[in-house]
């Protein structure tokens, strides 16, 4: 995943004084990555990203180099589970980056769009109201219920792939599910904030990251049996 590296998986924010995350703790949780876009004329900057609920939401600032030591993610070995990505987080991008991967995910029943204020282009990979959440196990799944303690993993289909949380013909039910990361489309990624208020148009660089860390659902195939 060319240009793209973990950095540090904690962050110790009272060491970047001008990253601009208002709310968050002093220090970030497990499964922070700062990335670091090689090829571009901002050598000089780290992307932080952080991995919490919600929306990820990049955020450019200046760090010492010093800072700035290389990890490299334990990434899973045998049958992928969604577990095991959930734990990995946006780590799992750095183990598979635009490789094809399979894993089994249950895809609950829910419709609604939650208010968030992103969008941008392309709008597959930017609308909220396209993405999907998958658990490793099956649960009744209710609009605003808590997903299950084992984790889960977020994604957005391709193109001309047809699989929603609200389609009863898919939903609740098993699924063998074929994804990448670093799509193609992440090149051209562009996003729009309005948080409410004015329409703040991120960094071109900060967009593409967001991206490239997207995982891309390219085909699914139901599992009947599990």
């Amino acid at each position: 995943m060319t240009g793209v590296e973990l950095v540090r998986t904690t962050v110790d924010l009272e060491l970047l004084p001008t990253l601009d995350l208002p709310g968050l703790p002093a220090t970030m949780p497990a499964g922070t990555l700062l990335v670091r876009f090689d090829e571009s004329a901002r050598d000089d900057m780290t992307l932080v990203v952080p991995v919490l609920e919600g929306p990820i939401m990049p955020a450019w600032t200046a760090i010492d180099p010093a800072l700035m030591v290389p990890e490299a993610p334990v990434c899973p070995v045998g049958e992928l589970t969604v577990p095991a990505l959930y734990e990995l987080g946006q780590s799992a991008a750095l183990c598979f980056g635009s490789l094809p991967f399979t894993f089994g995910g249950f895809l609950p029943g829910a419709c609604g769009v939650a208010d968030v204020p992103v969008s941008g282009e392309p709008d597959w990979l930017n609308d909220f109201a396209s993405g999907v959440t998958l658990y490793g196990q099956r649960v009744r799944q209710a609009l605003g219920s808590q997903p299950p303690a084992s984790g889960w993993v977020s994604a957005r289909p391709a193109p001309g792939v047809s699989f929603a949380m609200c389609d009863e013909a898919v939903a609740n039910q098993f699924h063998l599910v074929t994804a990448h990361f670093d799509d193609p489309a992440s090149a051209a990624c562009r996003t729009e904030m309005s948080g409410g208020g004015p329409v703040t148009v991120e960094e071109a660089a900060a967009s593409i990251a967001r991206c490239r860390l997207t995982m891309v659902i390219t085909a699914t195939e139901p599992l009947p049996n599990r």
